[in-house]
């Protein structure tokens, strides 16, 4: 999946094949979010997913509230590495604390 900014990113989950009958590491290839006309202050988040088995694809709607402070700043983190010579980076959340491990190539 390429994102608004031309990033490639790709993101797996293990969910269920209703035609495979088994868990597969299915690949998410689409995510769209929309404003909830039915509930201020949510968005609504379709996720695309197909199954790398049978090619069998299915969509996941979630009611999602308007991301607050701590999600406003993992994007902005991940953004920086379009600007820097980052090799990799770790963000690990916790209730109220964010810990970020930044390797930059030298």
């Amino acid at each position: 999946m390429i994102t608004s900014s031309g990033r490639h990113i790709q993101i797996l989950d293990k969910r269920f094949c209703p035609k495979c009958k088994v868990f597969t590491d299915q690949i998410c290839h689409r995510v769209r979010y929309e404003e909830n006309p039915d509930q201020a202050g949510t968005l609504l988040k379709e996720s695309s997913w197909v199954c790398p088995t049978c090619l069998a694809d299915s969509v996941e709607v979630k009611v999602q509230i308007i991301p607050g402070d701590k999600v406003r700043i993992i994007n902005r983190l991940l953004k920086m590495q379009g600007d820097y010579d980052i090799q990799s980076m770790n963000i690990a959340s916790e209730a109220q604390k964010l810990t970020i491990e930044i390797i930059v190539k030298e």
